[in-house]
């Protein structure tokens, strides 16, 4: 019996970190492309998501960025893989789509800090990259001091 639970204790480590791998392999392969007179520019989501969140960090109003989901919580807890914690972007071709969740500071308007947080990143990213946003969203997640 004791046997048996150990087998599965390394089975099921062995099917996450799998799990892991195959994402990172597959995060690694995903970029945005564009092409213009000097040749074509390759600009990968990871980097993306490292600009939102320098950007980001200048806004009045956010306090800290949180996961957008379990699997990113997990990886940043054992830090896998070095992954920007709240960003998230998806590319489709030239166009870019971001998911940034944050806390925002306690006492300010979440609306007033929500849409300069989306003005200022899909400025700055079109600026950055010459790719077009096409969405961006927000998940206010807290309000913290």
């Amino acid at each position: 019996m004791k046997g048996f639970l150990i087998f599965l204790i390394v089975l099921v480590v062995l099917i996450v970190a799998i799990f892991i791998v195959y994402n990172i392999s597959k995060s690694l392969k995903k970029s945005v492309k564009t092409k213009n007179i000097y040749g074509k520019i390759f600009i990968s989501d990871s980097t993306i998501e490292r600009f939102v969140y320098h950007i980001s960090t200048d806004c009045y109003g956010i306090v800290r960025f949180v996961p957008t989901n379990l699997y990113n919580a997990i990886t940043n807890f054992i830090k896998f893989r070095n992954k920007v914690k709240g960003v998230k972007v998806h590319t489709n071709g030239d166009r870019i789509t971001i998911d940034v969740a944050i806390v925002v500071k306690y006492g300010v308007s979440i609306k007033a800090v929500v849409e300069a947080l989306k003005e200022s990143i899909k400025y700055k990213v079109e600026k950055f990259s010459g790719m077009i946003v096409d969405t961006m969203n927000v998940k206010v997640v807290g309000v913290d001091k």
